[in-house]
């Protein structure tokens, strides 16, 4: 019986020993888990503080993001409204100067409306072809005028043909040096026209378009359709040569002091050693150019600019909407006439307008020259013509009163003489005697006949020079500056 009931009672020990251990474990690991559970509240209440505090400062983020984007949309629109404000200012400028514009417009047609459609006192006219003429040239013997069609004609005084030349090409410009008249070509060469047959002087380059030249002593100055000013001796042999940056060199006029060209919107002075003097600015592109003693007178797509020959300064200017394809002046420079839209305007040295009269249905001038108290020009329609501006004939013609102009025409078939004629023979004692020769590489002419100093060359056509050839001229001119001679007059082969 007790060995039974210690056994039984060693069976209770050892089972309510594990069970109470078993007990003890689960009650730990529930507190364990509790710590856990509560490790995760703490953990989740700091991972809201967190995220809130991250989403407050969002928020902050944002607000300052949006006051940013609205400043600089505020900023846009005030932006927006000054250029606005400037657009409708400049508008409103716009407008101001459009209405002034077509103020005077109105007012310069009302001025106009008494003498638009009155005739000026054309004394009598030429036509030399149908072509445009651009060559003119004037003096107490002759009228001289050159048209497109390479044709020029020299007429006495009353209209009667005194000399008729044929060009290879179109003549655009025709100017005078001291005794020696000279003719610029659309084939790149200037021809003497001073003789019985134009010989070629000076040879620029075929692909040169000359729009107008100028001689001073012998050396030439020619301005082209690139706005480049080339200037070559009296042997033909360039100086140097300036611009093309521009186009439609219209305008170069030479003295002692210096050359004025006149292309685009300037007028530029140089010396003849090449050296800029100064460069004045017009008012619009230059279309042609004047000169007189003191002063440069460009006609522009405005009117006409007159320039001082010494500063560069702007002395007055002579408004004309039209634009001036042609100008000239007086000598004094008292009168400033333009040509435009087949009318020939008057103004005073100020740059006032006198008045404005028709060229009598011969078209709008493209050159002009102011000679004896008369207006000469010629004209798109191929006219030579001209006005007497005799203050009694002007006052006639503004009230409608001009006489009726003689007309003159070319004859349709008439013989003219041309580069190419035979040249005929003279003896030694019908002249001076010159002779062909090299200088190195070059074709050279100089004197032979006795009292001429052989070392000096003779400017002398280069058509003509053959090596070893001899010459009779009719005159042989020391050059003014000395150095060379001139041939003048006629030129013969020597009959040896």
């Amino acid at each position: 019986m007790r060995s039974c009931d210690a056994t039984m009672a060693t069976s209770r020990v050892s089972t309510r020993g594990p069970e109470r251990r078993s007990a003890g474990g689960k009650k730990a690991t529930r507190k364990r888990a509790k710590k856990k559970v509560a490790k995760k509240k703490v953990a989740k209440k700091v991972a809201k503080k967190v995220t809130k505090k991250k989403a407050a400062k969002k928020k902050v983020a944002k607000k300052k993001a949006v006051k940013k984007v609205t400043k600089k949309k505020a900023a846009k629109k005030k932006a927006v409204k000054k250029v606005t404000k400037k657009k409708a200012v400049k508008k409103v400028a716009k407008k101001k100067v459009a209405k002034k514009k077509v103020a005077k417009k109105k007012a310069a047609r009302k001025r106009s409306s008494s003498t638009e459609r009155l005739e000026g006192p054309v004394l009598w006219s030429f036509k030399a072809g149908t072509e445009a003429a651009f060559g003119i040239y004037i003096d107490e013997h002759l009228c001289w005028v050159g048209q497109e069609a390479g044709f020029v004609y020299a007429l006495t005084h009353d209209g009667k043909i005194s000399r008729h030349y044929k060009l290879p090409q179109g003549v655009m410009c025709m100017v005078m040096d001291e005794r020696w008249l000279y003719a610029g070509c659309n084939d790149g060469n200037v021809y003497d026209l001073r003789s019985e047959r134009p010989y070629v002087a000076y040879h620029i380059d075929k692909s040169v378009q000359i729009y107008w030249m100028d001689l001073f002593q012998g050396n030439l100055a020619v301005s082209d359709d690139d706005a480049y000013l080339t200037v070559m001796d009296f042997e033909g042999e360039r100086l140097w040569k300036k611009g093309g940056r521009g186009s439609s060199g219209w305008m170069i006029r030479c003295d002692a002091d210096g050359l004025y060209h006149g292309h685009d919107e300037q007028v530029i002075k140089y010396d003849w050693g090449g050296k800029q003097l100064w460069k004045a600015k017009t008012r619009g592109s230059v279309l042609f150019g004047w000169q007189e003693q003191h002063a440069a007178y460009a006609g522009t797509t405005f009117g006409i600019d007159v320039i001082d020959k010494q500063s560069g300064k702007r002395l007055a200017f002579c408004e004309l909407s039209g634009g001036v394809p042609a100008n000239a002046a007086s000598p004094d420079g008292r009168l400033i006439f333009a040509g435009s839209d087949d009318m020939i305007y008057a103004f005073d040295s100020k740059g006032k307008e006198l008045w404005r009269l028709g060229t009598g249905g011969c078209g709008t001038p493209l050159s002009m020259q102011y000679f004896d108290g008369k207006l000469y020009f010629v004209t798109g329609r191929g006219f030579l013509g001209c006005m007497d501006l005799d203050k009694d004939a002007i006052a006639d013609a503004l009230r409608g009163e001009v006489p009726k102009p003689k007309r003159y025409t070319a004859p349709k078939q008439q013989r003219a003489t041309t580069v190419s004629a035979k040249l005929s023979t003279a003896t030694a004692d019908e002249g001076v005697v010159v002779e062909c020769f090299y200088e190195g590489s070059t074709l050279r002419v100089r004197p032979v006949s006795d009292g001429y100093d052989a070392s000096w060359h003779v400017q002398f056509p280069r058509n003509l020079r053959e090596d070893g050839k001899r010459f009779v001229v009719e005159e042989l001119v020391a050059a003014t500056q000395g150095g060379f001679y001139r041939a003048l007059g006629k030129i013969s082969e020597l009959d040896e």
